[in-house]
């Protein structure tokens, strides 16, 4: 068997003067140190202070976008609003059309109106084949079944419902 090490660098245990070097190394590091503490909104301050001084604003453009989808995909606490207000103090930088962020947020938007559309069409067809069943239950002059009766069953056995109320009243017509 091959010998294999493995260097593991705990970022959580490391003093914060060691993470010094490139600004990108140091934003990583300290991203992943602090990504998921509430009190990150003063880390990023210094972090975009630190930042300011050593980047354009076109490659802190590029930082940004990175660094916003990061910060929100890990901290619960840190939001948009605050995320934007703390870039804003630095540069005159908002998430463009297009960019990482725009992106994220518009399929974050789709996702969520293809669930409640699903919900609704679920909720929907649920309410029709119930409305069917007892529909065939007052033909029949038997009585109608109560949404809580309806609510535990799959859809496969409403379907089989209405098809075995259906055949009562075929048999009563013949």
């Amino acid at each position: 068997m091959p010998a294999l090490e493995l260097a593991i660098l705990d970022v959580s245990r490391m003093d914060d003067e060691a993470m010094v070097g490139d600004p990108i190394l140091q934003i990583a590091l300290t991203l992943l140190k602090y990504g998921r503490v509430a009190e990150l909104d003063a880390v990023l301050r210094s972090l975009f202070q630190m930042l300011s001084q050593v980047v354009g604003i076109q490659q802190a453009k590029d930082l940004l976008d990175t660094i916003r989808v990061y910060v929100m995909s890990v901290n619960p606490v840190l939001g948009e609003e605050k995320m934007n207000e703390l870039v804003s103090e630095f540069w005159p930088v908002q998430p463009e059309p297009g960019s990482v962020a725009d992106q994220l947020i518009k399929k974050g938007e789709a996702r969520g109106e293809a669930k409640g559309e699903a919900k609704g069409e679920a909720r929907g067809l649920a309410q029709g084949i119930a409305n069917t069943i007892r529909t065939l239950q007052t033909i029949l002059g038997i009585p109608q079944s109560s949404d809580e009766q309806l609510a535990g069953k799959s859809t496969d056995e409403l379907q089989a419902a209405i098809e075995s109320l259906q055949q009562q009243i075929a048999r009563r017509v013949h």
